[in-house]
């Protein structure tokens, strides 16, 4: 009989462990729900800030059209900077043998 008891108190663990791992499921779901309303609720002010304030996004947008320009230019100047370097740096050519062109 004590093989009996014990199988059954085993059965009652997995019992327990079965009804509290759907509870998990629901904690971490009802988590989730209220995690994405926060983030929807963080996007409507988000676009909402950004339809009362449409002058400042354009003048971000330029601000940043104006940087992308700038580093180009920067990349521009370096590269002629280093065609300009690599010219001066030319390898000098190996004089040929006078003799292998005499007949």
């Amino acid at each position: 009989m004590p093989s009996s008891s014990s199988s059954s108190s085993d059965g009652s663990d997995s019992d327990s462990d079965e009804e509290e791992k759907p509870n998990e499921k629901r904690k971490k779901a009802q988590e989730s729900d209220k995690v994405s309303k926060k983030a929807k609720k963080a996007k409507q002010e988000v676009i909402s800030s950004d339809s009362d304030s449409e002058s400042d996004s354009d003048s971000s947008e330029e601000d940043a059209k104006e940087k992308k320009k700038k580093k180009k230019d920067k990349k521009k100047k370096a590269k002629e900077k280093d065609k300009k370097d690599k010219k001066g740096k030319k390898k000098k050519k190996k004089k040929k043998h006078s003799y292998r062109f005499k007949g």
